[in-house]
C-alpha cells in the first residue's frame, strides 16, 4: 500500500477513467476535450509511455476546466502546477500517476462528487 501511495503504473487507467468520469457530466469547452483524450486513451488500450504523452496533451485543458471551477489558487492548482514540475523534470510515469491522482482528487472536490 505504501508503494501505491507514491504512484502505480498498475492505477494508469484507474486514473484515466476516472479524469473521464469526473469531466463527462461538464461537457464542454476543456471538459470536453478532456473527456475525448480520455476515451481514446482508454479505447487505444495505451500504457505508461502514453500516459506521459496524455498527461502533457492534456494538461492545458486541464488547466482551463479547473479555471471553470473557479478555483484559481485552489489546491486543484497547486497540485496542476506540481504535475505539471513533474513533466518538465521528467518524473517516471509512476510519480507523475500519483501526481495526477491528487489532482484529480483536489477536482473531485471541486465538483462535489
Amino acid at each position: 500500500m505504501l508503494m501505491r501511495a507514491k504512484g502505480s503504473l498498475d492505477d494508469i487507467v484507474h486514473n484515466v477513467a476516472w479524469q473521464r468520469a469526473l469531466f463527462v457530466k461538464r461537457g464542454a469547452g476543456s471538459s470536453a476535450e478532456l473527456v475525448q483524450q480520455a476515451t481514446r486513451f482508454l479505447a487505444d488500450k495505451n500504457g505508461p509511455s502514453e500516459f506521459v504523452k496524455f498527461i502533457d496533451a492534456g494538461a492545458g485543458a486541464l488547466d482551463r476546466a479547473i479555471d471553470s471551477f473557479g478555483a484559481n489558487g485552489s489546491a486543484a492548482k497547486k497540485t496542476l502546477v506540481a504535475l505539471q514540475a513533474g513533466m518538465k523534470g521528467e518524473a517516471s510515469p509512476a510519480t507523475l500517476q500519483k501526481l495526477h491522482r491528487d489532482v484529480l482528487l483536489e477536482v473531485h472536490k471541486l465538483a462535489g462528487q
